[in-house]
């Protein structure tokens, strides 16, 4: 179903070693490759109640960026954040 895709409605899971070894290998430095044909079911986790940034993988933060977000949010009573 949707919710059970697209929630964080979860227990807390603690993955193994022995569990990412299966299913991940490392084929060069910075690449690992997996067979696993949806990710989120292995990690997946109930999330604490904290701040969530998305990075996408082209992108990159600036030194101070959470920092500043982080203030922007406290000083002006924000819900959410978005910035280029």
């Amino acid at each position: 179903s949707f919710e059970k895709t697209h929630t964080f409605k979860k227990n807390t899971k603690i993955i193994k070693k022995e569990d990412i070894k299966v299913n991940f290998k490392q084929i060069q430095k910075r690449y690992i490759k997996t067979n696993l044909e949806n990710i989120n079911e292995f990690i997946i986790q109930e999330l604490p109640n904290s701040i969530i940034h998305f990075l996408d993988s082209d992108d990159y933060f600036l030194k101070d960026c959470i920092k500043l977000c982080l203030q922007n949010m406290i000083e002006k009573d924000l819900d959410i954040c978005v910035h280029n």
